[in-house]
Parts: C-alpha cells; structure tokens; sequence
C-alpha cells in the first residue's frame, strides 16, 4: 500500500521525519518559490528519487486539471510525495515515550498535547480530529484498535496528509493509556456533556474514583501537560473511561443544541489549550 501526500507543509515534515519511507518526490522544475527550492535540495541530499515535472504534469498526478469541480481540487503546491502510509505505534511505545518524560521532567520544554479517542467509529470525524490534531502540533492521538474506525484510506483522505505527520497510537485499553499519561505528569480531561455520558458498567477491571465535578472548559487552566479525552458519537464517554479521568469538563451550550459533533468539539478544546499556552508566552 502506499499513500500520495501533497503541499508544502506536509511533505517538508513527512522529508524530514521519515525519509526512508519515500518511494518519490514529484515537484515543480524550474521553481522560484524559496521553501519549494529548499525542500528539493534536502530531498536530494537524502537521497530521495525526485522527478522534476511541468505544472500540468502535477495536476494530474493530484486530479487538478480545470475540468475537475472546485470542491474536488486538490492544491499540490508544487509537490506530491509518494510514500508507505504512516503506521500506528504501539501501547509500548507509548509506556516508553512517558517514561522518558518522567525520567526527563525538564524535556520536552513545551507542554505536552493529546486526544484520546475512546471508541470514535466515523471515519468522517476520525479523519477530522487527526487533521485538527496535528495542525495544533498534539505529541500524539490514542485510539482503541477495536470498537474504533480504521484507520483506513477514507480516513487518511480525510486527515489531508496529517495521518501521516502525527503520532497514532492503538491500544487495546483506553484506562491503561491513561494511567501511562497521567503517571508522566499529563492532566486527563474528559471533555463529555452529561446528556451523552455512556452508563456502562466496567466488569473488568475495580471501579476507580469518580473524578471531580465537570467544569466549564474555559475555566479550566490548559496551559501544562494535556490530554482530552474524547467519547463515541452519540453514545459519548463510556463510564468505565470516565472515571479515570482527572477531570471532566463540559463546553457551554448557548442555543437548543446541547452539544457539538466529536470532531468540532475536538477543536474547540484543542485551540482554547493553543490559545492559553500562545497568551501565557506573550
């Protein structure tokens, strides 16, 4: 299997993480675009195969051409990467990467960023949380690797080249993923509306404490080590995961909707995190 990524940002990050996992790189000849230019000549100093090609060629390689409906385009600026799909790290991985920062407390020097995805099944919005995700720079997204969507082509097409840029995790226990992080310093907060809250009862494992009482995500100090953790479609936060959490938190609804898609909520508490962390280093 193999993947097309495209545009400037994803392919300088897919170059410069993992080269080896290039097949080609088709670009723009003759190019005067700076970054472009720099991006060729890292691409040759890695040994990456490339193919300088016309605009034209581009544009079908990427189904651009002026007969294809404007919702349909797909903007290559100038180059399209292809390349082994990005795939998922494992709950060792994970343990690992905690244990590095607990052994490490003073790295990284930016707060840590997560998504926990506890059972989200649509690919529409699994797709849309990783491209979220990774455009706010996350450290990593945990998924189920069952009861969950693949992460598939529709997903990765929908994620427009992040699935294959941020860290994805699949475990097999949402709780034990939380403990790794919370035992690395990381506040897990549970970001559900109590409308949606799952009442199924854990008959795996004891019952854990209940964690405080939700509060209004704007109210909440998201400024160091983060992670929210995000519930299915519909059914929401399973209790078993909820009562693992540090915190839970709501976001205030003003109209009759009482709550926002899983992936639209996503963002909002993702760039309210951004937005607290960019105004505390001002």
């Amino acid at each position: 299997m193999q993947i097309t990524i495209y545009g400037i940002h994803a392919s300088e990050a897919v170059i410069k993480k993992r080269p080896q996992d290039i097949y080609a790189l088709h670009t723009l000849q003759n190019t005067t675009n700076p970054r472009l230019q720099k991006i060729q000549t890292l691409a040759q100093s890695l040994g990456i195969q490339t193919h300088y090609e016309t605009a034209k060629r581009l544009n079908h390689l990427t189904n651009t051409n002026t007969n294809t409906q404007q919702n349909e385009k797909t903007v290559h600026q100038g180059i399209i990467i292809i390349a082994k799909p990005n795939q998922p790290l494992t709950e060792t991985q994970l343990q690992k990467h905690c244990q590095k920062i607990i052994e490490n407390p003073q790295q990284p020097k930016q707060p840590q960023l997560w998504i926990i995805l506890d059972g989200i099944q649509d690919p529409q919005n699994f797709g849309a949380i990783l491209r979220n995700a990774e455009s706010c720079d996350c450290d990593g997204v945990i998924m189920l690797n069952h009861h969950s969507a693949p992460l598939n082509q529709t997903v990765r097409k929908i994620a427009s080249g992040a699935a294959e840029l941020i860290n994805i995790y699949q475990v097999s226990n949402i709780a034990r993923a939380i403990s790794h992080l919370q035992k690395a310093g990381i506040w897990c907060i549970a970001l559900d509306s109590p409308e949606e809250q799952n009442t199924e009862q854990n008959t795996e494992q004891p019952t854990p404490p209940t964690p405080p009482t939700t509060h209004n995500l704007f109210t909440l100090d998201l400024r160091s080590h983060t992670a929210f953790v995000m519930g299915a479609e519909g059914s929401g936060l399973r209790a078993k995961t909820l009562k693992y959490c540090d915190q839970t938190a709501y976001l205030p609804m003003m109209g009759q909707t009482q709550s926002l898609n899983v992936s639209h909520a996503t963002t909002v508490a993702l760039f309210e995190s951004i937005r607290q962390r960019t105004e505390s280093t001002a």
